[in-house]
């Protein structure tokens, strides 16, 4: 178990801010299992509202830190 962080990106090239973060996601006591769970996950159910560019509205894109 440990701490996994994953920040989320604004990916739409048409946004003036592409490329800024979006949201930061830190889990504690994680195991890697589930913390690739979540990963596979995102863009299929596994994300929520403060995921989501709020200029653009578009979904950003998740990068594990």
């Amino acid at each position: 178990m440990s701490e996994v962080k994953f920040k989320i990106f604004c990916d739409n090239v048409k946004c003036k801010d592409c490329g800024k973060e979006v949201n930061e996601i830190t889990f504690e006591d994680i195991s890697e299992e589930d913390a690739m769970s979540f990963a596979e996950s995102f863009g299929h159910g596994g994300e929520d509202d403060t995921d989501y560019c709020p200029t653009c509205k578009e979904l950003g894109n998740l990068s594990e830190v």
